[in-house]
């Protein structure tokens, strides 16, 4: 054998020698790699989003590489991928974003090679988004960190403020809409439509027929007609004794029947029949609510208490808490009234206020209406502060001005402040806005205000103790030496029609048409330009003082503190509450009547007059409050009917009654129970024939309560 020769097979043993047999015969060593090491960011995302990033695996080798891979909620990945050889794959990582910052690793693996990346993510929570008004959106942007609002499609479907619209569609940023149609094709109806309650169908009142013992009917087709009226219709004078009633469509006089109905039920009292040829009412029975309604935060402390206006009561409260999210109070961030502002959520207010301690609560402005169903409850600021309700819109106090809300939903509208300004007296005009005076930097202002124009019209830099206005929108202020009447024209000025000197030391001041009363003198304004003053007989009583006055177009009433005994000196609690009534002419003394007796802490809340059958009106409906039994409160209902006098107290356990206003049929009461819960309820009163309108009060006209008792 040849040297070279055996060298050869010696290698090819050699090789053979060193041969890996069985599963690792011919295996390659499989690599692969991350295109990128550096950390895979998913930055800010919103909470609930999944976003998807890739990561690049490279093959290092000319063999397939198969890789396993995990990684931690809330980052998803598919758990196995294959990488042809010499080859790279995008592997797709998810992020189903939580709140908050989430970290974690993804983990690759093959074979005896793990390669790790580090993840990272913020999920962002959405703050709720409020649009300030219809036809407004309010989106959330990431990129911005704040709620952005900005104007509905137009077309886009919308609810009109008015319920006398349907059919709301947004163009331009306002809500239109077709006007609804209220025909119910009744001949014996009045259609028309209010805003706030929408198609009103009123039974028209067909004209009594000529001829006695026929009566007025009316067909749904037909309209108006008559026929002969039913056996015992009145058709005359009745009373206790005889009674003029139609018999077979004759009128004719016959007896009155024992038990006959003289009286109807009011109040607490049931229907008074004849008794004996007499007309008895029977006595006080148990008086319930016809609704109520609890309420949650507390009663606000600023007068008045509760407004009416078309048979809806208004009202507001502080310490409600706030809901977020439609649900109940979640200890949220308080939002501020007005639209959003980009500001940091403190815990507490937006704006930079300090942050709230314990649960969160705000201010709102509330409506019911009359049968005790919510129309609204709207977030203010706690500095407003409900004065007056008009066509205008509802109107509330801050400090220097005020500013209108809508009426059915209670949305911000417009505004008006002045340094120094103190609104005292508000009224509505015949063109939906309202007159406001007010005092001004000691003297007075006059103010002539609607939801989108205001101006002042008149200052006066004398010191103002009084102002008053009417239910035509004169005004009259009453300053240290005069008095002075000033009236709206129709082109917005003002004319001032008088200017007298007065008596100093009045201490209460009402207006209602060509009569002013200031403290116990009738005022009256005569055509010609001069006046005419008259004297009130004054109570003959020790240590009184004139407490409020009323002025309804036929009687003056005069409310008072004052003792029942002459005697040289009269405490406090030894003075009554009294009310006497005069003729607004004559200034003669009609009646009087005590309203709470003396011994008793009381209080006055709210008092309206009755429109009796005569020549004139001299009744009055007040609601008092007494103080019993080492501090107990008890209130209730009295009625003064030509100085006779009807009870009805509320029940047992009704609480503190911080507000009531008569509404027509009823009367609405704000009270504070002895657990400290609130209600709102209703009592009611039968046919009292309430005089709601055509007498002024201190924040308000026709139907709204004074500012104070």
């Amino acid at each position: 054998m040849r040297p070279g020769r055996f060298w050869w097979v010696v290698s090819v043993l050699a090789l053979g020698a060193g041969c890996r047999c069985g599963s690792d015969v011919n295996q390659v060593d499989q690599r692969f790699r991350l295109a990128s090491t550096e950390v895979l960011d998913f930055g800010r995302v919103l909470e609930g989003t999944e976003v998807t990033k890739s990561v690049t695996l490279i093959a290092e080798t000319r063999a397939a590489v198969s890789v396993a891979a995990a990684a931690p909620r809330p980052f998803v990945v598919d758990r196995l991928v294959d990488i042809p050889g010499g080859s790279q794959v995008d592997l797709e990582v998810r992020f189903k974003a939580e709140n908050g910052e989430s970290t974690g690793e993804l983990t690759l693996t093959s074979g005896r090679q793990e390669v790790k990346l580090q993840l990272r993510g913020v999920g962002v929570r959405k703050p709720p988004c409020i649009p300030s008004g219809v036809c407004r959106l309010s989106e959330y942007s990431l990129e911005l960190d704040r709620c952005v609002e900005t104007v509905a499609p137009d077309e886009a479907l919308c609810e009109p403020d008015s319920q006398c619209l349907e059919q709301g569609r947004c163009r331009g940023g306002q809500c239109l809409g077709v006007a609804r149609r209220c025909n119910d094709n009744d001949a014996c109806t009045s259609d028309a439509c209010a805003m706030d309650a929408g198609c009103i169908h009123t039974r028209i009142t067909c004209p009594p027929p000529t001829t006695p013992c026929r009566i007025a009917t009316c067909d749904a087709r037909t309209g108006c007609g008559d026929m002969v009226a039913p056996d015992g219709t009145p058709c005359g004078r009745s009373d206790c004794v005889s009674a003029r009633v139609c018999v077979m469509g004759t009128c004719e006089e016959v007896a009155t029947p024992e038990g006959t109905e003289c009286g109807p039920a009011i109040a607490c009292y049931g229907v008074s029949r004849c008794r004996s040829q007499r007309c008895v009412r029977p006595d006080a029975g148990a008086w319930d609510p016809t609704w109520t309604a609890r309420l949650d935060g507390t009663p606000s402390e600023a007068l008045p208490g509760l407004v009416s206006f078309a048979g809806a009561v208004y009202f507001t409260q502080c310490g409600v808490p706030l809901l977020l999210d439609g649900g109940a109070s979640d200890g949220g961030p308080l939002q501020d009234a007005g639209a959003p502002d980009g500001g940091e959520v403190d815990g507490g207010r937006l704006d930079g206020g300090e942050p709230d301690a314990g649960p969160f609560t705000t201010c709102v402005v509330r409506s019911y209406t009359g049968t005790g169903f919510e129309r609204f409850t709207e977030v203010v600021p706690t500095q407003e502060r409900l004065a007056h309700v008009s066509p205008a819109g509802v109107v509330l106090l801050v400090d220097g001005g005020f500013v209108f809300r809508t009426r059915s939903m209670g949305r911000f509208v417009a505004g008006w402040e002045a340094e120094g300004l103190e609104p005292t007296q508000l009224a509505s005009l015949s063109d939906g806005g309202v007159v406001v005076a007010a005092r001004h930097d000691g003297g007075a202002a006059v103010v002539v205000a609607s939801a989108t124009t205001t101006s002042q019209l008149a200052a006066f830099a004398e010191p103002v103790q009084h102002v008053a206005i009417d239910e035509a929108g004169r005004i009259v202020t009453l300053g240290a030496e005069v008095l002075r009447r000033l009236a709206t024209t129709d082109d917005g000025g003002l004319v001032i029609e008088q200017t007298v000197v007065r008596d100093a030391g009045f201490e209460a001041l009402a207006l209602a048409g060509d009569t002013l009363v200031v403290g116990t003198r009738l005022v009256r304004f005569e055509a010609d330009g001069g006046t005419t003053t008259l004297a009130l007989p004054e109570p003959p009583l020790a240590a009184w003082r004139t407490h409020e006055v009323l002025v309804t177009p036929s009687t003056v009433f005069l409310f008072f503190k004052a003792c029942a005994v002459l005697a040289m000196s009269c405490l406090p609690t030894d003075a009554a509450t009294w009310v006497r009534a005069y003729g607004r002419t004559s200034g003669a003394l009609l009646w009087e009547d005590t309203l709470l007796p003396d011994g008793l802490e009381g209080r006055l809340v709210e008092v309206a007059a009755l429109r009796l059958p005569g020549s004139f009106e001299a009744a009055l409906a007040a609601v008092v409050e007494e103080a019993r039994d080492g501090g107990a409160t008890r209130g209730g209902l009295v009625v003064s009917l030509d100085g006779g006098r009807l009870e009805c107290p509320f029940p047992e356990g009704t609480g503190r009654v911080e507000a009531a206003v008569f509404t027509p049929g009823q009367l609405v009461t704000l009270a504070t129970r002895p657990d400290g819960g609130v209600v709102l309820e209703a009592w009611q009163l039968g046919p009292l024939p309430l005089e709601l309108s055509g007498w002024p009060q201190r924040s308000g006209l026709s139907s709204q309560r004074r500012a104070v008792p």
